[in-house]
């Protein structure tokens, strides 16, 4: 392919990129799950309150947050405005890449990966998510390039300069950039000049130096207070590899999300793990022993913290790699067909690219063409306000959130974020007091009140009525003979679908009559009428 039909190719696939992105973006679908939680946080504090932890055992990196906060002072609490850090950073990603990475890794590696980066659906649905996962793949992009320029051109003293420069804000805005300058630090390590160019020492010793005190300063600021989370612990109990009874079985799943197979429709772990352990010899005969701890240690590195309990093996916590996996099946491609420099071994290159490439792609613009909604409590409130808006509501256990940020009285905000904060803890903490059980919300002058049913402390079957009957008998005494059931989630786990069944089928027993329910995305809503 000739350097222009290259430069074509590249531009394309940049605005492929975009387009994909930017169709996720403009559905505007609601706020769900930890997304509402964050804007929750922006909405209900200042700017100096944000440096602060975060409520609902949330974590963003501080420089995401101070600057989505006077987005949304300028232009309003707006879903799009919250997410558009992210959408930025996603129509970056390839920019950079094309840019960037065919003067480190080669010009046809960087198409490849460009290709992949463009309609990897993760990276799709990121760059629309009010979180920080597009850029912990930003700053891997970034800190892959200018390693590798590092230790290409080692001589030039602003290389050193660019290098910790790009880590320092690497880890500001991406907590797992610490697995890639743990890669980067071994590739100094490993590099000749450390036993014979003092220069090359020295630089290296500031870096790490400058990186630890960085990290350190975001990890006690932010970070460690998630991680001292009983709940959030519990959480992703599942997704660590600590030893003990079914390791064997969560390591294979580890392999399994770090592998991406779930984002290459048709593939398995046993072809993608060889082409990339293959992809990875290619790199250090290319590109030398640095490059290949570069490519390699950020995935030891995030097993071993896995192993160690410190942070957990899930899709979107590891996007982080996709960068390197991707970085390994292009060299795999490539140098496959330099090894065989013959015509059939670029058309085998071009077909492993091509299977790879082709349905992962198909799926993707299926996806950007019809987004799936997921808690839809915004369009809900919106239906209530239409249909019936005197009637009050009981929100079943998460859907709290999303309500109070879309209906909550936001004159208020101190008081709506001690409410919200209150039902949080009755949701997460396992001794909670009988008081959860009769939550409700102090709402804007003239509304109609919420009822916050909370899930139970035990769940079995006798709990589990005990529940439905308070429930119903908190609805059965208002002195309003309508009322309205929302639930945020309704596919997610057994005990919540069973729980709403209990309550719904209590209602009816004690003569209440319910409607067919307004489904949307994960979200349902009921309308009741009482007796």
């Amino acid at each position: 392919m000739s350097g222009k039909s290259e430069q074509r190719a590249g531009l394309a696939l940049v605005l492929l990129a975009i387009v994909l992105r930017a169709a996720v973006y403009l559905d505007n679908r609601a706020f769900w799950g930890d997304e509402v939680m964050i804007a929750l946080n922006v909405r209900g504090r200042d700017l100096l309150g944000l440096l602060a932890p975060l409520d609902f055992d949330q974590t963003m990196p501080i420089p995401l947050l101070l600057m989505t906060k006077p987005l949304t002072m300028l232009l309003g609490h707006h879903e799009m405005v919250y997410r558009l850090p992210m959408f930025l950073a996603g129509c970056v990603l390839p920019i950079l890449v094309w840019r960037w990475f065919p003067r480190v890794v080669g010009r046809v590696e960087a198409l490849i990966i460009l290709a992949f980066i463009a309609i990897w659906q993760p990276l799709v649905y990121y760059s629309s998510e009010l979180k920080q996962y597009e850029f912990d793949a930003l700053a891997t992009v970034m800190l892959i390039a200018v390693a590798l320029r590092l230790f290409r051109e080692a001589a030039d003293p602003a290389a050193w300069r660019r290098m910790i420069g790009a880590g320092v804000v690497a880890l500001l805005v991406s907590q797992p950039s610490v697995f890639v300058l743990a890669g980067v630090a071994c590739g100094y390590l490993a590099d000749r000049r450390i036993r014979t160019d003092r220069t090359w020492r020295n630089n290296g010793v500031r870096a790490l130096l400058v990186w630890g005190a960085t990290f350190l300063v975001v990890f006690f600021g932010s970070y460690r207070y998630s991680m001292d989370s009983a709940y959030m612990r519990h959480y992703w109990e599942s997704a660590f590899l600590r030893p003990g009874p079914g390791w064997t079985e969560r390591f294979l799943d580890a392999a399994w999300t770090l592998s991406a197979i779930h984002d290459l429709p048709g593939m398995r772990t046993i072809y993608v793990v060889p082409l990339a352990g293959l992809g990875a010899f290619f790199v250090w005969r290319r590109l030398g022993t640095p490059a290949l701890l570069l490519l390699v240690i950020p995935f030891v590195a995030v097993v071993a913290a896995a192993i160690l309990g410190l942070y957990p093996i899930a899709g979107r916590l590891v996007l982080f790699t996709v960068p390197l996996l991707l970085w390994s099946i292009a060299s795999a491609i490539t140098g496959f067909s330099r090894r065989f420099s013959s015509p059939a071994a670029g058309v085998a290159g071009a077909v492993i690219f091509g299977i790879l490439w082709a349905p992962a792609t198909l799926r993707t613009v299926r996806f950007a063409a019809d987004p799936l909604p997921r808690e839809t409590v915004r369009q809900m409130a919106h239906h209530i306000a239409r249909v019936d808006p005197r009637a009050p509501t009981m929100l079943l256990f998460g859907s709290y959130q999303g309500w109070a940020f879309y209906t909550g009285d936001w004159s208020k905000p101190a008081q709506l974020g001690a409410q919200t904060r209150q039902h949080f803890q009755c949701e997460t903490d396992p001794a909670r007091p009988p008081a959860c059980d009769r939550l409700s919300f102090v709402e804007r002058p003239g509304a109609p009140p919420a009822l916050i049913a909370a899930t139970p402390r035990v769940i079995s079957d006798s709990s589990d009525q005990d529940w439905a009957d308070t429930q119903a008998g908190r609805l059965l005494a208002l002195p309003e003979r309508r009322a309205w059931i929302l639930y945020s989630i309704y596919n997610e786990g057994l005990v919540p679908r069973r729980l709403i069944e209990r309550i719904l089928a209590r209602l009816e027993a004690l003569g209440a009559r319910i409607e067919a329910p307004v489904t949307l995305g994960e979200s349902a809503l009921f309308r009741v009428a009482l007796p």
